[in-house]
């Protein structure tokens, strides 16, 4: 495969979609409607990560991680749009910058900083995922990942908002593409009973159903997810520019469109039950299948990939447009020059660090999605009590198992601040 020849192909589409590169514009007024919002939330919810995640996912859980996944993120999307019926008037009405309307002023500061660090930390954790794939998957050089995040950056921060939903949308469609017409042409063919009696051949632990460990990863998808979009600049970007009227149809088509992803990926895995490793699955697509199966699955994922890198790379751009308002290019350069250094750092990083901060971090803000504009300043107790909640768990990730430990950072910083909330409406 000529990378190379596909990259210059699509920085030709690139310009011909995007015809005002090099100048920045965001949504503005615009008012979405409902397809258009569908499309916007779909681009934050269906992530290269969650392709890849559902493939670890798989090993941890077996068959039945597809659906403990699903009901994952139908639930984080609800807690999302709880959230966004929640203080949307507070955004349309006041016009303020998303922070500003998700907590007090003196809240602020405390919840500025963990979107600060996850903005970053995703940043970092997708690089990582990009670098892994390219470089071990498809065997290409660093060199190769610059010139695509430069591509991405083109796109995302010099084309603005046109970009994002001109180019996001063309990759959007790839990713649904292949997961909704693979799947069902591998099993088609073959038949569900071979796939089937392969799994309880090489595999037969993946058949089981450890209701403990399902549990995990249901809190821990739920946690991270819902955290990661409730921290989400792009989310609070768009949330105020859907009509009053269909932003409840708009989040409920968006989680019907996300659900059958997992679905599909966990359906995938299934051939290569017997793989020890989710390397090995990814491998077995991607270097032992045929043709027809693994050019369009190495293209959804590059296309996921940078739907997730550009995402990510909008949220940390936004950190310097709400601190140098107006100065733009002194944000494309200061932006590329900081993203250009992390693109660097982290090959020196180690990817599970990196990852699992990051899904921390964001379960950390999922408990904070129990917090509404009008509650009363946060006491330094309970500043403290997460601080030790974060270092608790961080410990014990450390020594036993990632995921235990997202599950109880993200409910028990929940039940924290539902237990804070329950008190102060005690004291009034």
């Amino acid at each position: 495969m000529d990378w190379y020849t596909l990259l210059f192909t699509a920085c030709v589409l690139l310009l011909v979609v995007v015809p005002d590169v090099g100048r920045s514009n965001s949504s503005g007024a615009e008012t979405f409607e409902l397809s258009k919002g569908v499309n916007a939330l779909l681009l934050r919810f269906a992530s290269g990560e969650l392709l890849l995640f559902s493939c670890y996912a798989f090993m941890y859980g077996g068959v039945a991680a597809g659906i403990t996944l699903a009901m994952a993120m139908g639930a984080a999307v609800f807690v999302l749009w709880r959230s966004i019926t929640a203080r949307r008037h507070l955004l349309v009405s006041e016009g303020e910058y998303w922070l500003d309307c998700c907590f007090t002023v003196r809240a602020l500061t405390f919840f500025r900083f963990f979107a600060c660090l996850l903005s970053i930390g995703r940043l970092l954790a997708v690089l990582a995922l990009c670098a892994y794939l390219l470089r071990h998957l498809f065997h290409v050089p660093q060199l190769f990942l610059f010139l695509w995040f430069s591509y991405v950056y083109v796109f995302t921060v010099l084309a603005g908002w046109t970009g994002m939903r001109k180019v996001g949308t063309v990759l959007l469609y790839m990713v649904y593409l292949v997961a909704g017409i693979i799947p069902f042409a591998y099993y088609l063919t073959g038949g569900v009973m071979r796939y089937y009696e392969t799994v309880a051949r090489t595999a037969p632990s993946l058949l089981d159903i450890d209701t403990a460990s399902l549990f995990v990863l249901f809190s821990s998808v739920l946690a991270t997810a819902a955290g990661q979009w409730m921290a989400d600049p792009y989310v609070w970007e768009i949330a105020p520019r859907m009509k009053r009227e269909r932003v409840a149809m708009a989040v409920f088509i968006a989680a019907c469109c996300l659900i059958p992803l997992p679905l599909a990926m966990v359906a995938l895995c299934i051939p290569y039950a017997a793989a020890a490793s989710p390397e090995a699955i990814w491998k077995g697509w991607l270097l032992h299948s045929s043709a027809w199966m693994s050019w369009p699955l190495a293209m959804a994922l590059l296309a996921a990939m940078s739907c997730s890198l550009s995402l990510s790379l909008r949220s940390v751009v936004q950190l310097f447009e709400a601190k140098w308002s107006g100065q733009s290019s002194w944000i494309y350069v200061l932006s590329f020059l900081a993203v250009f250094l992390l693109l660097w750092i982290v090959p020196l990083l180690p990817m599970w660090g990196v990852i699992f901060s990051t899904a921390l971090l964001a379960s950390t803000c999922f408990g904070m999605a129990a917090w509404r504009a009008e509650e009363k300043r946060m006491g330094v107790m309970i500043i403290i009590g997460w601080s030790c909640l974060l270092v608790f768990t961080w410990r014990w990730g450390v020594r036993h198992h990632e995921l235990e430990a997202i599950a109880w950072n993200g409910i028990g910083s929940f039940v924290f601040a539902r237990t804070y909330q329950f008190i102060q409406k005690i004291k009034k």
